[in-house]
């Protein structure tokens, strides 16, 4: 038996199948190896790209729309509250 581990596919650009397989004794088997050519346009900052952890919208969309006739009339009451 033999394992094969390529390194990441958009970095190295390999292709390998299959990537687990049994041999019997006395026989072989064929291991497919292909060669993804857009590796060729690796640049540190694509690079980079790929290993930069996805980033989550952090914004606080709050409770939605801002009701500004709320907003009016709970400022009143505060000022006739103090």
């Amino acid at each position: 038996m033999f394992e094969v581990v390529p390194p990441n596919l958009n970095v190295s650009g390999l292709i390998i199948n299959p990537l687990v397989a049994e041999i019997a004794p006395g026989k072989s088997t064929l291991v497919s190896m292909k060669y993804i050519s857009s590796f060729r346009d690796l640049t540190y900052k694509i690079m980079d790209d790929l290993f930069k952890p996805k980033e989550k919208d952090t914004t606080n969309t709050g409770l939605g729309i801002r009701n500004k006739k709320l907003e009016e009339r709970m400022q009143k009451e505060r000022e006739a509250a103090a």
